[in-house]
């Protein structure tokens, strides 16, 4: 939508580039399963993505306009989304910290040993959690990064082609535009990044040592 909106603002192009930019945002606007919790982030206000496919086609100025506002309202209420979930993601660690802390507590009454287990395994917890903050703000750095040169590049680009003089420095600049969005949009996906950094989870299993007991136990054994 921005880079349509931006079509339409820029003097001097032609009516064949801007259907073409217009067809790019209509055709994501058609396709809803790419933005996922849509339903959830729809549900947090008035703006629709069915909206913005609306007023993409009756391609007017004027519609051009309200499909820009209504993306910019979808876009807000993306972030009213995340920083809910965000809420719900403390609150959980919070309850998880006070129940194991809890636990600590009932299995100190018990016996010592039980609670200097206890004791063990929130330390172990709490630095696992320590690891895998440290491993996020590692993946969030490393996307700031990817998305960072591309989008410089698109900032650049973006601020020549108001000063272009000429149809062929345009068509320049506009390719450098396309290829710095092709590239956001193949670094968008940051869903590699989580692979890297999953926790391992360690599952004991008992282990029955009676047969090698017996062995030992056997006569001629010494």
């Amino acid at each position: 939508m921005q880079a349509y909106q931006v079509a339409e603002l820029t003097p001097g192009l032609g009516a064949d580039e801007r259907r073409e930019f217009r067809d790019r945002a209509l055709s994501s606007a058609r396709n809803p399963s790419q933005f996922t919790q849509l339903r959830e982030i729809e549900g947090y206000g008035e703006a629709r993505l069915s909206l913005i496919e609306r007023y993409l086609l009756q391609g007017t100025p004027d519609a051009s306009a309200l499909a820009a506002r209504e993306a910019v309202a979808l876009s807000a209420q993306a972030s009213q989304y995340a920083k809910a979930m965000e809420g719900r993601y403390v609150a959980a660690l919070l309850l998880m910290r006070r129940v194991l802390l809890g636990t600590a507590l009932v299995t100190g009454l018990l016996s010592v040993t039980s609670a200097l287990r206890a004791l063990l395994l929130w330390r172990s917890e709490m630095d696992r959690r320590a690891r895998r903050e440290a491993r996020q703000r590692e993946a969030l750095s490393l996307a700031s990064h990817e998305l960072r040169r591309p989008l410089q590049s698109l900032l650049l680009a973006s601020d020549l082609l108001r000063h272009a003089e000429t149809q062929e420095q345009r068509t320049h600049l506009l390719a450098l535009i396309e290829d710095g969005a092709a590239q956001l949009a193949s670094r968008a996906d940051l869903t590699r990044l989580n692979d890297l950094y999953l926790d391992v989870t360690l599952r004991p299993r008992a282990q029955d040592l009676r047969p090698l007991l017996e062995r030992f136990a056997a006569p001629g054994w010494s």
